[in-house]
């Protein structure tokens, strides 16, 4: 079903889909070589939010907890292995441009990425419109739902339409 050495697939998290569903194995696919990145700028806002007393605080605080023990291990040069997933996880450095936004940054990186990696497949999961719009407008596929609750089927399904890109190559 895929080709022999299958091309990367390679998933950029945004905030509001983590305070959703903060369970990577939720992200479950068959796909051989899936990687999940989360950049540091969106550790950052989740552990902004989950000091908040207001509706993102605890779906934050939830996040930051399922994600504490993997960020430890930032910086592993093959991905961090997700328990009982099928992925692995990427917590990229910093990208050190100064007055750029989290979400310019999410953009960037994932833009500088597909530039960078020509046999990968770039996506980026994120309910934000005008972030999803953005990133589309660079070619990035971004197969979520707008607006709406992240649910393991809504992950499930999204990544169900990228994988179905990559084998139909």
């Amino acid at each position: 079903m895929y080709p022999r050495e299958p091309a990367p697939c390679i998933v950029y998290l945004d905030t509001n889909v983590l305070l959703d569903l903060p369970d990577l194995r939720a992200y479950r696919t068959s796909y051989p070589d899936l990687t999940l990145v989360i950049l540091p700028e969106i550790l950052g806002e989740l552990a902004g939010l989950a000091r908040g007393r207001g509706a993102e605080g605890q779906p934050a605080r939830r996040a930051q907890l399922e994600l504490q023990h993997l960020e430890s291990m930032r910086g592993v040069a093959l991905g961090i292995p997700i328990p009982g997933g099928s992925a692995s996880l990427e917590i990229p450095e910093k990208h050190g441009v100064p007055n750029l936004s989290v979400d310019d940054a999410l953009v960037r990186a994932a833009e500088l990425r597909q530039q960078r990696e020509l046999r990968a497949v770039v996506a980026l999961f994120t309910r934000d419109g005008r972030i999803a719009d953005k990133v589309l407008y660079r070619g990035i596929t971004c197969p979520l739902p707008r607006f709406k609750r992240v649910t393991p089927r809504a992950a499930e399904d999204a990544l169900r339409h990228i994988v179905a890109g990559i084998s139909s190559l």
